[in-house]
């Protein structure tokens, strides 16, 4: 299954689309759809124009206003409520199971000089509002695989990759993340067993 989410502006709710039941659907509009959500998905307020969604609820018709899902959901396992425990299938439930989580992005603070412009500033603080809900998102799921006991492996941007963001979706920056991705991949990625802020601490001397 295929699962992309997007943010609902107009009840600040998260979506989450299942893009393979769109394709497999057969409706006329579904190629339609199918691009609407990946475009909302992506579209980052203030650099992107939000998408817009006819929906009939109760016998009405109205718009749902659509962004990008990084403002509700950074990183997306499974709702916390959900216990693998409740599975009826006894073997399923027992079955040994994994997570892989590669996170495009570095999770530490990252200095960087800002223009003090309006447009800068803004994309700065969507930077910095997506980190730390990354952040979070990586903390719950850790906490939730530690609950069901799920192998937990998360695989980040490594610190040493300093690439400057000179604009937004900048084609060079992009570019210069996957090959370090790529890189990384090729060496198992060194994936961490726990996110950080959730390392032993260092014995006291």
């Amino acid at each position: 299954m295929l699962i992309i989410g997007s943010t609902d502006m107009d009840s600040q709710r998260p979506m989450i689309w299942s893009m393979s039941s769109i394709a497999a659907s057969k409706h006329p509009d579904a190629l339609k759809r199918f691009c609407k959500v990946l475009l909302a998905s992506a579209s980052i307020p203030v650099l992107f124009p939000p998408v817009l969604f006819d929906v009939h609820a109760n016998g009405e018709k109205h718009n749902e206003m659509h962004i990008y899902s990084g403002m509700t959901s950074q990183v997306l396992l499974y709702p916390a409520a959900f216990r693998f425990q409740s599975l009826t299938d006894t073997a399923a439930a027992k079955r040994r199971r994994e997570i892989f989580i590669l996170r495009n992005g570095r999770l530490g603070p990252n200095h960087e000089p800002i223009e003090r412009q309006l447009l800068p500033v803004a994309v700065r603080s969507i930077s910095t509002l997506a980190k730390s809900h990354g952040m979070n998102d990586l903390h719950r799921i850790f906490v939730s695989s530690k609950r069901d006991r799920l192998d937990f492996n998360l695989a980040v941007t490594p610190h040493s990759f300093r690439e400057p963001t000179p604009e937004p979706c900048d084609p060079a920056y992009t570019h210069a993340v996957f090959e370090v991705g790529f890189a990384h991949a090729k060496n198992d990625y060194n994936q961490a067993k726990v996110p950080p802020g959730f390392e032993p601490p260092e014995p006291l001397h």
